[in-house]
């Protein structure tokens, strides 16, 4: 029994810059800002309140070690995840 041949679409061909061409005009304006999570600025023990038991254990003793050793640290949860930042430097 013979194979049915299966018929590949022809690789589109390269088009030439053209210096002169004037670029695409953009689409509409870009969307709006997305909205603002509801954890934004929440204390990171909020964070990890919602882990796991074993991975909250390993957090919070990661949270310890890094105020211990950098008290000055700010640490707050953004984009879902706590962050930790130091003070801007004056």
């Amino acid at each position: 029994m013979a194979k049915k041949a299966t018929k590949k679409p022809a690789p589109k061909k390269a088009v030439a810059s053209d210096p002169t061409r004037k670029p695409a005009a953009r689409k509409a304006a870009a969307p709006a800002m997305a909205k603002r999570r509801g954890d934004f600025g929440a204390p990171v023990t909020a964070y990890f309140n919602g882990l796991e038991p074993q991975q909250k254990a390993i957090a919070l003793a990661a949270h310890r070690l890094l105020l211990r050793h950098a008290p000055k640290l700010s640490h707050t949860v953004k984009w879902g995840i706590a962050q930790y930042m130091f003070p801007a430097a004056r």
